[in-house]
């Protein structure tokens, strides 16, 4: 088994470090072939010269760095198209969660073509609103389209050879639904786990922008109506 974490990163000079320490130290549990691709979408910040750092210090680093600023969903898959390894675990660069828990997903595979991760302590992680909007989310994907998923947006583990197959029309917050969705006809193997998230509600803010909110909105439409289907 081996193992890319693809790690998009936008501004995020205060907590790129961390996320690498965590999967490092997750990553120790295992005897394992591993990567770490950090995508710097385009930082405004010193977030590419940390990774630089980071990368002097980890031969297994590897860094993109984006001309334009993105968007997470496009440096995902950059990265994915970067990748030379078995299985790609998506982890954002805000540090929304920690070793032990990053281990408790890794663990699961070589079981399964993809794992697909729920926060159990959501409720208490993040800003209420956000809360909500993600289960009335989830709740009408699986309405729409037949599933029991308890969430699709999670730090989830994907077989590369199924990603490679996929084409992605979300450019927001609701592309992890539609992969997952398209990822399910090709393979019904996969395993859902719990795990605990960090306390990430100052960083929820970020999802309510304006830009975000029209994206979000615009790729849900698309979603439900089976237009990117």
């Amino acid at each position: 088994m081996s193992l890319s974490f693809i790690v998009p990163a936008y501004n995020s000079s205060k907590t790129i470090n961390k996320v690498i320490d965590e999967i490092k130290l997750a990553i120790s549990y295992f005897k394992t072939d591993y990567e770490i691709i950090i995508i710097d979408d385009c930082s405004i910040d010193n977030t590419y010269e940390l990774a630089q750092s980071i990368k002097k210090k980890n031969t297994n680093v590897l860094i993109i760095r984006n001309n334009s600023n993105e968007g997470f969903c496009k440096s995902f898959f950059i990265g994915v198209k970067n990748s030379n390894k078995e299985y790609v675990i998506y982890l954002p660069s805000t540090n929304v969660i920690n070793s032990k828990q990053i281990s408790k997903i890794i663990s699961l595979i070589p079981k399964y073509d993809f794992v697909l991760v729920n926060y159990e302590n959501q409720k208490n992680t993040r800003n209420l609103s956000r809360y909500i909007i993600s289960n009335l989310f989830n709740f009408s994907i699986n309405l729409f389209f037949f599933n029991n998923i308890k969430y699709f947006n999670g730090t989830n583990i994907y077989k590369t050879v199924l990603l490679e197959k996929i084409n992605i029309s979300s450019s927001s917050y609701v592309f992890q639904s539609e992969l997952v969705l398209k990822i399910l006809k090709q393979s019904k193997n996969y395993i859902e786990c719990s795990v605990k998230l960090n306390d990430i509600k100052s960083k929820d803010s970020f999802f309510f922008s304006y830009k975000n909110i029209w994206n979000n909105i615009t790729d849900y439409v698309r979603l439900v109506t089976r237009i990117s289907m």
